[in-house]
């Protein structure tokens, strides 16, 4: 009993989540602060924050199969970009099912690929160095599979919303 309001409390704020990303995407504008502080909690819930991060490699997929390539890709790194996307929520999904280190292991070698596509561009800027990456839906992507494997989960759960 005392589970299972928990879990609806869960199934609430990510639902709070969900509306917020929503928000975001349609208006571009700031949300009220106090809607990002509430939702915060669920980045301490490991299960919860993967099952976010894996809605948001959904809407990451959505929106690469709905975008032409951009002009600074081949189509060849498209497809590939595509692929991986769609072999990481393959491995997200099986993950949640079946957490074993076996799978752990090959989402981050996902990462080493996605790492590989983006490339090397760092850059000293002022008082720190920046990361110029080649694709945003990738480094959502990025974020995304390291809620997964990374015991510092809270953290980059938080990042993509």
């Amino acid at each position: 009993m005392k589970q299972d309001k928990q879990q609806l409390a869960i199934a609430k704020k990510i639902q709070k989540w969900i509306q917020t990303t929503q928000e975001v995407e349609k208006t571009r504008f700031a949300i009220p602060i106090t809607r990002l502080t509430s939702i915060k909690s669920l980045c301490v819930d490991e299960v919860a924050a993967k099952k976010f991060a894996l809605y948001i490699a959904r809407l990451v997929q959505q929106q690469i199969n709905q975008a032409i390539c951009p002009e600074h890709f081949t189509d060849e790194e498209w497809a590939q970009q595509q692929q991986l996307v769609d072999e990481a929520i393959t491995l997200m999904q099986s993950y949640l099912e079946n957490p074993s280190y076996e799978s752990r292991q090959s989402l981050r070698n996902l990462l080493r690929d996605i790492d590989g596509l983006q490339g090397d561009d760092y850059r000293n800027f002022r008082w720190a160095t920046v990361r110029f990456v080649r694709s945003g839906d990738l480094l959502k992507l990025e974020y995304a599979l390291r809620c997964f494997v990374e015991t510092d989960f809270p953290y980059w759960v938080y990042l993509p919303s």
